[in-house]
């Protein structure tokens, strides 16, 4: 952390992948929502990656961005839908609508491009598939959707950044 960008101070891991846990075999990126008293990190954790590689989606909580309490009832998102791919991780989570949406990169089961798999969920704990929020194609957006950005640029226009190789960016119109 820095107040000034020059002179910096080392913090404490974040989030380290636990024993027995559905983050054993790695903690990977995602989004912190900043409701109902207090800071919520939800994150990919990997449980194993042979015989098969599984990501399934979890929650950690802190009070002061520093400090984070992983969540008793991990993983909230046990594993992707039958729509998806291989890939699932890198849930963006934002206020909408009274509730709360997810956005989890993924890729199309044929591999030809990039899904982003939309969830619901009124309590930041229990998540309901609510189906593709975007679908790419490999020559236009890469072979998957990693590190999904969802938000609204401009009244109407919303803008979808996803990752692979290179950054991409969807504009379209969101109606919830």
């Amino acid at each position: 952390v820095s107040r000034d960008l020059v002179r910096w101070q080392r913090l404490p891991n974040a989030l380290t992948p636990k024993a027995g846990g559905c983050d054993q075999r790695g903690c990977w990126t995602g989004s912190i929502v900043n409701a109902r008293g207090g800071f919520h990190l939800f994150y990919t954790a990997i449980p194993q990656f042979q015989p098969e590689f599984r990501q399934v989606q979890a929650l950690a909580t802190s009070q002061d961005l520093v400090y984070w309490e992983p969540y008793a009832g991990n993983p909230l998102i046990h594993g992707r839908p039958a729509v998806a791919g291989t890939c699932f991780r890198d849930p963006c989570v934002f206020p909408q609508a009274g509730g709360y949406t997810m956005v989890v990169g993924s890729e199309k089961k044929d591999g030809s491009g990039g899904l982003a798999l939309r969830y619901r969920s009124d309590d930041l704990l229990r998540w309901t598939f609510a189906g593709v929020l975007c679908e790419g194609r490999t020559e236009a957006s890469g072979h998957d959707f990693e590190c999904p950005d969802f938000f609204e640029i401009a009244p109407g226009t919303h803008c979808l950044l996803t990752s692979r190789h290179r950054q991409w960016a969807h504009l379209g119109h969101y109606d919830g």
